[in-house]
């Protein structure tokens, strides 16, 4: 096996839109760099990229177009490139997420991921070397959990694989976990990855590696909320120390080959028609009564102005993508895209109990919340979903059905 890593540091020089948290005004400083982050994997039948960037979302027609680059520049099969992102609410507005409430797309730095991904992805694959890997997972405990229940489902486990040269000397992790990385809030200004940009860059000064692959997991409804003291650049630092003591503790028992690789993809699309799903006019209509009368209170006025803003974008075609790997006969790696509650992934997690399996969110087009059809109107979440009940269950299922296709 050959594995070939890069990190490149895209950190705007000068005052941006941050994206994340609505209309606020431009950076004025720097917590953390912004980036993107690398890694090739390649055997003698197979291959395998990932691309991981510092942003809030990816965009469906950028994530198309990126992959046809891709495909074009390496002449790697668009279903073995894997295009994600860590969701940090303190990257650059590289994309929009609705236009209503977010500023303006910084559209030259946009435009420059072009040439900034497909730079990272010709140095890794031109820096391979010979190499070993090792899996690896700890559960990470009383940092972060269910933010709407705090015995809730949630995934605290942190997945890692370990590359080391022939020497047994550390080249680079790939790591997961599942949180939202949310600490900071919307009064801070500066750039940074948040709780995963942090725990990458100081797990790489203890790991004495160059490059770490970070990738966020199902954390639709997981963050530090219930656990944390206040969003500030002090807690960020207080958070990310005790969640990196527990992830250094753990130890990589199985060796990876990647001597077999079979991979799947799935795809499904879904029209959201705002005036036609119940549940989302229903409430519109309640919750805009209540508003006329002035009995809304703060948290209620909060989800309508996010009802408003699903029904300005309707009707909207929304597209789906997941892309499944199967490693060695014991590991699955499989991507998903949006905002994944919790019991989605361990959905897939527990169809497949003799695998160990990592999941990549995050990953293609940012499609919204991914919310359990029973949990429609408990929560924030299925207000500001544009999906209607009942489809992420079925999209889950065809994941299953897809990946037990490949074992």
């Amino acid at each position: 096996m050959k594995v070939g890593f890069n990190k490149l540091d895209i950190t705007p020089k000068t005052p941006v839109s941050m994206s994340g948290y609505g209309i606020r005004p431009k950076s004025n400083g720097v917590l953390d760099p912004i980036e993107i982050n690398t890694i090739f994997i390649q055997n003698d039948t197979a291959v395998l990229l990932i691309i991981v960037l510092d942003s809030l979302i990816l965009e469906d027609q950028f994530v198309q177009d990126m992959r046809a680059k891709l495909c074009a520049q390496t002449q790697i099969s668009d279903n073995n490139i894997l295009l994600s992102c860590i969701h940090t609410h303190a990257a650059p507005t590289f994309f929009q997420i609705l236009k209503s409430y977010e500023d303006e797309v910084e559209g030259e730095l946009r435009e420059k991921l072009f040439d900034q991904m497909a730079f990272s992805a010709d140095c890794a694959i031109k820096g391979t070397v010979e190499a070993t890997a090792h899996f690896g997972k700890r559960k990470i405990e009383g940092c972060y959990g269910n933010r709407n229940d705090i015995n809730g489902p949630a995934d605290k486990y942190y997945y890692e694989i370990q590359f080391c040269d022939l020497c047994n000397k550390p080249i680079g992790k790939l790591s997961n976990i599942s949180v939202h990385p949310t600490i900071l809030h919307a009064d801070n200004l500066k750039l940074s990855g948040d709780l995963i940009g942090r725990l990458r860059h100081r797990l790489k000064a203890v790991s004495d590696v160059e490059t770490i692959v970070f990738t966020n997991g199902v954390c639709g409804d997981v963050s530090t909320r219930l656990y944390r003291n206040d969003a500030t650049s002090d807690e960020l630092t207080v958070v990310s120390e005790a969640v990196l003591t527990q992830i250094t503790q753990t130890t990589h028992p199985s060796e990876v080959t990647f001597e077999t690789f079979r991979n799947g993809h799935i795809e499904m699309t879904h029209t959201f028609n705002f005036e036609e799903e119940p549940f989302h006019y229903s409430e519109w209509q309640r919750l805009s009564e209540k508003g006329k009368a002035g009995m809304l209170n703060q948290y209620e006025g909060y989800l309508l102005d996010k009802l408003n803003a699903q029904k300005e974008v309707s009707p909207l075609t929304v597209h789906f993508e997941s892309r499944h790997f199967v490693i060695d006969d014991r590991l699955i790696i499989c991507t998903l895209p949006g905002d994944m509650n919790s019991v989605f992934g361990f959905s897939i997690k527990e169809a497949f109990p003799n695998y160990e399996v990592i999941l990549i969110g995050y990953s293609d087009a940012f499609v919204g919340y991914f919310v359990e059809e029973a949990e429609y109107g408990k929560h924030f979440e299925s207000y500001n979903s544009r999906i209607a009940p009942g489809v992420a269950e079925k999209f889950i299922e065809s994941v299953k059905g897809s990946i037990r296709c490949i074992l």
